[in-house]
């Protein structure tokens, strides 16, 4: 249908959570997703993001909830990602395995 077609989706501010980014994966045209300020909190592993997505170029994720580095590391499979923005996410470590009383801020001064 029509949806197959789509390149283009703006889905923000709608309290979206859960599979999401799995379903949207099933568009095979997508571009641009734009899923700023929702409850997202997790992504997707690198398999089920490796599925779709064949020319996502710009992911918007700001304002959700995804805490951990290691989260992210599925996006890594979205070849030709060129545009992430992660804005006002609730980090709690940048790295995968930071040590106890590591500085957060490493890097950002």
């Amino acid at each position: 249908g029509t949806l197959l077609l789509l390149d283009t989706i703006d889905l923000s501010y709608n309290g979206l959570h859960g599979e999401v980014l799995t379903q949207l994966g099933k568009l095979p045209a997508l571009r641009v997703a734009n899923l700023t300020a929702n409850r997202i909190s997790w992504l997707p592993s690198e398999e089920s993001l490796s599925i779709g997505f064949q020319v996502l170029e710009t992911l918007h994720l700001d304002s959700n909830s995804v805490e951990f580095f290691e989260q992210w590391r599925s996006l890594r499979t979205l070849k030709k990602l060129r545009h992430l923005t992660l804005r006002k996410n609730k980090v709690k470590a940048l790295k995968d395995h930071e040590p106890p009383g590591h500085d957060p801020n490493w890097g950002f001064q």
